[in-house]
């Protein structure tokens, strides 16, 4: 009869998280938005002195243009998708900053053939304001005439990732742990059993054993220690792994590292940087 005396098994879930919550995901969102902070706004046109001040340093009452244009930029690769809507004062007749919502609370409604965007401020309030006066920027745009795809296609990606996190953790869990298997030489009843297990292991694992020695009598043919070998994904899976989100995100380990030459950077903003400043 084979009884395991003290064992540790692991558990794996799978990945349900957004994109933003992968640290190697969040890393390339990070570099792409710090980089994008650092536009400057320009309106051109005689007369607008006042709205160009106010792009330039403080979009709307919470936020100045850096963090303003962060936001604008994480909502975009996160989402695919950015969204501005525009403040107005009292009157509704002037415009007096502008402000970027957060794509999944938001939906476009239509009321007697006029489109709204329609969005969620506090849980169960919503505001709502003209399609016609939105600022909507996005990327991988395909089946929806507003809105950017989803990152479905990366998800399979990051499972990996979270897979090859968890099993580098379960490892160095299993590997702590003494894990053990015997065989009892005599037909013991259920309850005799489980009591002669509790008995040896706490007189061979507890703290009281200060020697480190196991000692057996004639109960037992055969105690060993069973060996486990944790898999995890190698340097150059995981280089591969890396690398489909470098291609994914348009960008490279040195600007996650701010570690590149002139070169390298005008490539990044060229591709990256520059079509977001455009839009």
């Amino acid at each position: 009869y084979f009884e395991t005396l003290s064992a540790y098994a692991p558990t794996f879930t799978t990945f349900e998280g957004s994109i933003y919550e992968m640290e190697l995901t969040r890393a390339a969102i990070h570099a792409f938005a710090t980089h994008c902070s650092k536009l400057k706004p320009e309106v051109k046109g005689n007369g607008n002195q006042a709205f160009e001040r106010m792009l330039q340093y403080k979009p709307n009452a919470l936020m100045d243009t850096k963090k303003y244009l962060y936001r604008l930029a994480t909502s975009y690769a996160v989402d695919n998708t950015a969204i501005i809507a525009p403040l107005y004062d009292s009157s509704y007749e002037r415009i007096t900053g502008f402000y970027p919502l957060a794509t999944p609370k938001t939906r476009v409604v239509d009321v007697e053939g006029v489109k709204y965007i329609r969005y969620e401020f506090t849980p169960g309030e919503y505001g709502v304001f003209r399609l016609d006066e939105a600022g909507i920027m996005n990327q991988f745009q395909y089946k929806n005439e507003l809105f950017g795809e989803s990152n479905g296609c990366l998800y399979p990606t990051m499972e990996l990732i979270h897979t090859n996190n968890q099993g580098i953790i379960e490892g160095v869990k299993s590997s702590a742990t003494l894990r053990f298997l015997a065989k009892i030489a005599q037909t013991l009843k259920p309850s005799d059993l489980e009591a002669e297990r509790k008995r040896f292991v706490e007189s061979n694992f507890s703290s009281a054993n200060a020697g480190g020695v196991m000692l057996i009598d004639a109960k037992y043919e055969d105690v060993k220690q069973l060996q486990t070998n944790q898999f995890t994904v190698d340097s150059q899976q995981m280089a591969q792994i890396k690398e489909n989100v470098f291609n994914y995100f348009g960008t490279n380990e040195k600007i996650l590292q701010n570690n590149f030459t002139s070169a390298e950077w005008g490539a990044y903003y060229e591709g990256k940087i520059e079509p977001f400043a455009i839009e």
